[in-house]
């Protein structure tokens, strides 16, 4: 079909890119306002771009724990909210073995659970079930369950590039 990973942004932080519609923003360190900035401009695009709407797969490497900014959370609910609209499901993968991802994959899930969104969203622990989760969403461009197999070697690449290691 085709397809092809495009890098749209590179900081410090943060790498986004996308795959036609799939949004694959991947966290180099922990999440800040600055990175969730570049996120918000970039996930506008994507769907004035693709108004039939997009998929979010938010990529988190294993991390080390650090405390959230203070308005980080307020931020990404306003941000989700706004976006809604034009996103078919948000896929987030926490990447990692042992207590503290396990740990942090539940508490985004609990989050998802509790928020009144009407996105789908589920949290993974590797980027190939998350990118078969989001091929299978009611409205999901045909070519993205085409080239899922290919799609996971580009994220996988693009996280190594970036000294990021995605199980």
């Amino acid at each position: 079909m085709g397809g092809r990973l495009v890098i749209t942004d590179r900081t410090e932080r943060i790498v986004t890119a996308h795959w036609g519609p799939l949004y694959l923003p991947l966290f180099l360190d922990s999440a800040t306002l600055d990175a969730l900035e570049v996120v918000d401009r970039e996930e506008g695009a994507l769907i004035r771009r693709y108004p039939d709407g997009i998929t979010v797969v938010a990529l988190v490497p294993e991390l080390p724990l650090a405390p959230l900014p203070a308005g980080l959370r307020d931020k990404t609910a306003e941000m989700f909210g706004r976006h809604a609209p034009g996103v078919l499901g948000v896929a987030t993968v926490i990447a990692g073995r042992g207590f503290f991802p396990s740990l942090i994959r539940s508490i985004v899930s609990g989050a998802a659970m509790m928020s009144r969104t009407r996105v789908p969203q589920k949290t993974f622990a590797e980027a190939e079930s998350a990118i078969e989760w989001a091929a299978q969403l009611p409205r999901q461009r045909p070519e993205i369950a085409g080239e899922r197999s290919a799609i996971v070697e580009a994220v996988r690449a693009m996280a190594a590039d970036h000294g990021a290691e995605l199980r």
